[in-house]
């Protein structure tokens, strides 16, 4: 029945698009035309658009299935939909609304429903854009959003200070998939689990989007994300930020998933109580099959658990893939780094795993753990792995780089470099050739660094303070690093040492850089 009803909803998607005119739109204005959003909404035609003046709308409104565009004149900042009292949510698309059913630019507040306090999709496909969704309260799912057999299409939207028993800021499930961009995610919580937002069954992609201080306070845990345990999933996540996001008394600071494909992200300081204080991978709770997990591109640094600091990886044959990636300064009270168990299989290639603590990389006994190519603080047995230090360019300061006399450089295999992968965490190019290292790794020139940055070669090195010319500040800035500074930008030469021969090498270079 549920599948007649989604077939139903895209044969009525597909006639409105055929069928509607869009020569002929009108703009109606409110509260010029029409006193609230609602009675516009009422009056206007398919096609119509509506344009909100700056104000607080103390209303709900239903699109009422029409492909229609609601926008604000001046932007979500001074434009707000407020439900506060009326103890529903505040925006509704319950008719078979398409992608031609248009939200932009508004301040959805005051929502509070069993499900979707700021906005409830089910068999609808709308599109959100620069919306914010902020204390909303669901007495079940999604404060801030809910979507059931829905595809929103959701870009430039803030979901902040939202609640719900499961999926604080958004809920996604019965097939929904929503195409998720350049969202913020911030302070939302769950009392059960999914501070940010909860997932299943369905495939999802989620691109360049920030998830900050998210908490799940249940043991299922998912601070920013918790995806459903089924075979029918797969979640996506592609140049995205978790930072600080938490599950005090469960599992996955930032991410708890059945199944996870993350490249260009960044894990900082998340925590859990238990398991997992960036990313707790288990494919076979509640009885589904083993999951697949690949890790490329990420960074991993200061995250907390009480097992697995950065990663905590358990399900019975199931495979976690990490390439290219820097797990660092992590912290538990077993697995610091990386902890593997119950028959699970880990390959690690091209990896950084250093100050971690108490250990870099833990497994059980029954789990296989194959390691290639990487810097393993302590030594991990495998082809081209290396134990030196990685020489970060900054790592009190968060800068994870590699310096220019890092071992890491031109150290790692391209063949272990994920199909498709061209840029690093930084979106700078991914295999670059210093001229000045040894290459030790594996391929055809040039060979890709370990870790999640890729050196970069500097045009005029000597120019310090990055100002297009090399003088005073250059000079000021050497001296203030002389001595033993090994990888600093000021020892010119790489011989650990920033003294005479980098002054020299320095005013050699005086004036424009080339």
């Amino acid at each position: 029945m549920l599948l007649r009803l989604k077939s139903v909803k895209q044969l009525a998607t597909i006639t409105v698009l055929v069928f509607t005119a869009t020569a002929n739109a009108t703009i109606y204005n409110v509260p010029g035309d029409y006193a609230t959003i609602q009675e516009a909404i009422a009056a206007v035609k398919d096609g119509d658009e509506i344009v909100v003046a700056p104000g607080t709308y103390n209303e709900a409104i239903d699109f009422l299935g029409k492909p229609i565009t609601i926008i604000s004149s001046g932007g979500a900042e001074v434009t707000t939909i407020d439900g506060t009292g009326l103890n529903t949510s505040v925006v509704s698309c319950i008719n078979l609304e398409g992608a031609d059913t248009v939200l932009e630019g508004f301040t959805i507040t005051g929502g509070n429903a069993l499900d979707g306090g700021g906005m409830y999709n089910q068999f609808s496909d709308p599109t959100v854009t620069s919306c914010r969704f902020i204390q909303n309260a669901a007495i079940s799912w999604g404060g801030g959003m809910y979507n059931s057999f829905s595809d929103p299409t959701l870009s430039d939207c803030v979901f902040s200070s939202n609640s719900a028993v499961q999926g604080g800021g958004m809920v996604v499930s019965n097939e929904s998939n929503p195409t998720i961009s350049d969202c913020t995610f911030s302070g939302n919580t769950a009392s059960e689990f999914g501070g940010g937002i909860r997932f299943t069954k369905g495939s999802y992609i989620v691109t360049n989007c920030t998830f900050v201080e998210n908490i799940a306070e249940g043991f299922l845990g998912g601070g920013a994300i918790w995806v459903f345990a089924n075979q029918e999933i797969d979640l996506t996540v592609i140049d995205s930020s978790f930072i600080g996001n938490s599950a005090p008394s469960g599992r996955g600071g930032a991410i708890r998933a059945s199944t996870l494909t993350a490249s260009g992200c960044s894990f900082i300081d998340n925590s859990a109580g238990l398991l997992g204080g960036a990313l707790y991978l288990n494919g076979d709770i509640f009885g589904a099959p083993a999951g697949s997990f690949c890790l490329s591109n990420c960074l991993l640094a200061q995250n907390d658990a009480l097992f697995g600091g950065g990663i905590f990886h358990e399900s019975e044959l199931s495979i976690l893939s990490v390439a290219n990636c820097t797990v660092t300064n992590n912290t538990a009270g077993i697995g610091g780094g990386i902890l593997t168990d119950d028959l699970t299989v880990l390959f690690l290639d091209n990896s950084i795993l250093w100050d971690n603590q108490p250990e870099q990389l833990l497994n059980d006994d029954i789990s296989v753990v194959m390691v290639s190519y990487s810097n393993i603080q302590g030594g991990w047995p495998g082809l081209g792995n290396i134990n030196a230090n990685p020489l970060f360019v900054d790592p009190d300061n968060d800068d994870y780089r590699l310096a220019a006399t890092s071992p890491c450089i031109d150290a790692a295999n391209n063949n272990a470099v994920p199909k498709g992968i061209e840029t690093d965490l930084g979106g700078d190019p991914r295999f670059v050739d210093d001229p000045d290292t040894p290459d030790t790794g594996v391929g055809t020139p040039p060979l890709v660094d370990m870790g999640a940055y890729e050196f970069q070669l500097v045009a005029c090195p000597w120019d310090l303070d990055g100002d297009g010319s090399v003088g005073i500040s250059d000079l000021l800035h050497l001296f203030g690093n002389w001595g033993s500074n090994p990888g600093n930008p000021a020892d010119f030469d790489k011989d650990g040492f920033v003294n005479t021969n980098d002054l020299l090498i320095l005013f050699a270079n005086w004036g424009p850089c080339p």
